[in-house]
């Protein structure tokens, strides 16, 4: 804190004695030399303004360290590209829309990967803002084969930024292939109409490699077998915020070719994807969107699977010997000629786990319109909805060929039991808390005529075409709305709100909720739909008053909303004009402590003539409180850099209501990865209408969260909810929330 300077002791400096002062100069020493080892930029451009005028010569002249700035322009090569084992950052001046790094008629045909990486490079070895076109692959030797079109990772690693990998062909890994012990990143990334021959026309990852794919776009890619993203003997593929659209593996000859036209995880392989949209992929045999085989995990969380075909099984996702697990997944509108439109499973050795998913739309000429599992599969589903698929047999689930065993609980099934078709002496394990109820979609998709969008078709109509829904469940109190990025309110509720599993995890529901999990893909999470179950708290509508409407103001504005909290934003000088009746509480902002905001008497009168109680954040509040003589505002403080409290006491209502927070043993909660604060002295005693619920962790004089009246909240930290923690943001939705219904509930 600086509340007070602290003081000097004389005599406390002395002078060094001669053998510490020759250490001093030494080190003096050192770092002068070490200072003259600085990193260095060199330049690549056209023209006599640059270091040099190609890409190679400058990475050659390079250390590690250094960063090759590249100017716009299209560079033309005849040879790979190579970092040489740098440590270096090779980038473009403006992005790959001006920068080009093209393989012409290469000097080695056996050397024609645009970029390679193949000298022990690690992800420090960065290339950024590219466009990489052209290539036509290394020949890897042990195989016979070409592989990495466009970039080619051999035992080594790299990271690749805002890169576009456009229009590569070559036999295995048309965009990219990593061979042996990689682990590249590609991070904001486009993967687009690259080619393959024979296998995997996008990413391919073999023999041990690994790659992370993140904020990226994979499309257009196509090759017989694998179009967008294949991993396969003993590799990982780890997919966050990605799109994997259009891609096809075109083969379709059965056992050979012709699977996995999105994502393809094969022997022995692991691969994660998370919210990801995996959509208009298609394959000519199996897993149009997703294919999981020969002992291979693949995990789905918060994914989008819909539009993907397959010409024999699994539209959206085929599982063949491996094991899947799907976690908060829309699978809508996917569909087989044959079996399974939107999931199939197949072979003993295969496992398919669904949770809280939403099935829908999905079509198979034949079996199992929603789920199809055969020959010996297993497969468990909880808390997920099953809706409207089509099929000849088992429109939302049919399993044939014994022993094929499948358990279903807390979900809602059309039809319920009648929806499913059982055959071949399979078994279906028929749980608790099963429904058959219309569960009442915001706007579910629908087929319409492709030359007027006013007549409802059906899905055989030759000339249907689908329009897009919308799957968050309806309610009275509160449903999340993408379209707006707000919560609005319908006039009906959806029987599938608060019935899902009682023992599953429901705490990542945004509150209302009736402290039972939603059914369907957005239940455990912060979109989930919310209850009529209140527990006699109510959210409330918040006036947030700021000087600059900069990116702090919006964020609190977004935080709020997501939380529920209807949020108006209110300018510093329209206070004193502004009624506040409309409003449960008012947030005033920290930036209006800097300026002339709450020494205006109108001001101060307006929000405090209003009654409503207030949450004061950082110099704001510490202004307005002081201007109300409060012992929580001004001067009775000290600024910090403090980010974290200690918990006064971890029974306090304000850390359970309406979210529980777990207090560790120490009380230490950090709210923030770095912020500037102001603590409230209150030493040695608080007075009697203070609340203390937040201090200093090392001065506990000093409270960073303290309440007074009931009705008026310090919260003394002054960055926005883009530093806070996750912890941080569910303690501040409960200050808000808790606020508000203790300041109702002393009035009443």
């Amino acid at each position: 804190m600086c509340v007070q300077k602290p003081s000097v002791r004389k005599g406390r400096f002395k002078m060094a004695k001669k053998g510490n002062l020759r250490f001093c100069l030494t080190m003096i020493v050192l770092l002068v030399i070490t200072g003259l080892a600085q990193t260095a930029t060199i330049t690549v451009g056209p023209g006599e303004d640059y270091d040099f005028d190609n890409i190679q010569s400058g990475i050659n002249a390079a250390v590690d360290g250094d960063t090759v700035l590249v100017a716009p322009a299209e560079y033309v090569i005849t040879e790979s590209i190579t970092f040489k084992g740098k440590l270096i950052t090779v980038r473009s001046e403006t992005g790959p829309d001006e920068a080009t790094i093209q393989m012409s008629t290469p000097t080695d045909p056996d050397h024609a990967s645009v970029v390679v990486f193949e000298n022990n490079e690690t992800t420090e070895s960065i290339l950024e803002g590219f466009t990489i076109t052209g290539g036509t692959g290394s020949f890897f030797s042990p195989m016979s084969v070409w592989v990495g079109g466009g970039i080619y990772f051999n035992a080594s690693s790299g990271t690749v930024r805002n890169c576009v990998i456009l229009q590569n062909m070559t036999d295995h890994g048309g965009g990219i292939m990593c061979i042996s012990s990689c682990s590249p990143k590609f991070i904001d990334c486009t993967i687009e109409r690259n080619i393959a021959e024979v296998s995997v026309g996008g990413v391919f990852v073999w023999g041990g490699g690994s790659i992370t794919l993140t904020n990226c776009v994979i499309s257009g890619n196509s090759s017989k077998d694998g179009g967008g993203v294949q991993c396969w003997e003993n590799s990982t593929v780890t997919l966050m915020d990605c799109i994997i659209t259009g891609n096809s593996a075109t083969g379709a000859t059965v056992l050979v070719n012709g699977y996995g036209g999105g994502l393809y995880c094969g022997p022995t392989s692991s691969l994660t994807a998370i919210n990801c949209n995996i959509s208009e992929n298609s394959s000519g045999v199996g897993g149009g969107g997703v294919m999981c085989s020969q002992n291979s995990l693949v995990t789905l969380t918060y994914c989008v699977i819909t539009k993907n075909s397959a010409g024999i099984v699994g539209g959206g996702i085929e599982c063949t010997e491996g094991s899947v697990t799907l976690n908060n997944c829309l699978i809508e509108r996917n569909s087989s000629l044959r079996w399974g439109g939107g999931l199939s499973s197949h072979e003993p050795s295969s496992s398919v786990t669904i949770s809280n998913c939403s099935i829908i739309a999905n079509s198979a000429n034949q079996v199992g319109g929603g789920v199809g599992c055969f020959n010996g599969s297993s497969a468990t589903v909880t808390n997920s909805i099953l809706w409207r698929n089509i099929a000849s047999t088992g429109s939302e689930i049919s399993l044939e060929q014994s022993p094929t065993e499948f358990s279903i609980a807390y979900s809602n099934i059309a039809g319920g039991q009648t929806g499913i078709s059982i055959d071949g002496g399979s078994r279906l394990g028929w749980g608790e808390g099963n429904i058959d109820v219309e569960p009442l979609f915001a706007n579910p998709g629908y087929w319409v005529h492709i030359n007027d969008v006013n007549i409802v078709v059906e899905p055989n109509d030759p000339n249907a075409v689908w329009v897009d829904g919308d799957y968050h469940l309806k309610s009275e109190a509160g449903r999340w709305d993408p379209n707006s990025i707000s919560w609005i309110k319908d006039d009906a509720i959806s029987p599938c709100i608060d019935a899902g599993d009682p023992n599953s995890d429901f705490s990542g529901e945004t509150w209302p909720h009736g402290g039972r999990i939603n059914m369907g893909a957005y239940g455990g999470t912060r979109e989930a739909s919310m209850s009529t179950e209140t527990g006699g708290l109510s959210l409330p509508n918040v006036a947030y008053i700021y000087s600059e409407q900069g990116q702090s103001t919006e964020d609190y504005k977004s935080l709020l909303n997501t939380y529920g909290c209807t949020t108006t934003l209110i300018p510093s000088n329209e206070v004193a004009t502004t009624g506040f009746d409309a409003f449960d509480l008012i947030i005033v902002g920290a930036d209006t402590g800097y300026l002339t905001t709450w020494t205006d008497e109108q001001n101060v009168a307006a929000v405090e003539g209003s009654g409503k109680p207030v949450v004061g954040l950082g110099n704001g509040g510490y202004w307005y409180f002081g201007q109300l003589e409060l012992s929580i505002g001004r001067p009775f403080g000290g600024h910090s850099s403090e980010n974290s409290i200690e918990v006064i006491d971890p029974n306090s209502p304000v850390f359970n209501t309406p979210y529980a927070i777990e207090i560790p043993e120490d009380r230490s909660l950090q709210l923030f990865t770095k912020t500037d604060s102001i603590g409230i002295y209150l030493w040695p005693t608080i007075p009697e209408t203070v609340t203390g619920f937040g201090r200093h962790i090392n001065e506990p004089g000093y409270y960073f969260l303290v309440a007074e009246h009931d009705k008026y909240m310090f919260w003394g930290f002054i960055e926005s909810p883009q530093k806070m923690t996750d912890l941080g943001k569910t303690l501040f939705i409960n200050v808000i929330i808790w606020t508000a219904n203790k300041a109702w509930e002393s009035e009443n």
